[in-house]
């Protein structure tokens, strides 16, 4: 049996992202040590596509980037199925 996250219509295979690559779990595993520390996280942007497309990742619009018309990109934070990853995926290893 597959194990999934999310809610019916937006479920994400977790046995699918075990091919995950390396340097794409090394991302996730960054952009979480940013989220921490509340730090927004603007780096590795076709990695971040990639984890977005698993739904691991999201672009979102914190009140700093709000407030600033100008930016036009936005930062990235881990979803909840990112941080379920990684507990699965050994966190520390990396």
């Amino acid at each position: 049996m597959t194990d999934h996250i999310g809610e019916p219509t937006t479920m994400i295979d977790l046995d699918a992202l075990e091919k995950l690559a390396a340097h794409h779990v090394a991302a996730l595993r960054e952009l979480e040590r940013h989220n921490a520390k509340g730090v927004c996280y603007w780096f590795r942007p076709k990695a971040m596509e990639r984890l977005h497309s698993h739904g691991l990742a999201e672009q979102w619009t914190p009140p700093s980037v709000a407030e600033r018309p100008r930016i036009k990109k936005r930062p990235w934070r881990i979803t909840d199925a990112g941080r379920v990853f990684l507990a699965r995926n050994g966190k520390g290893e990396g």
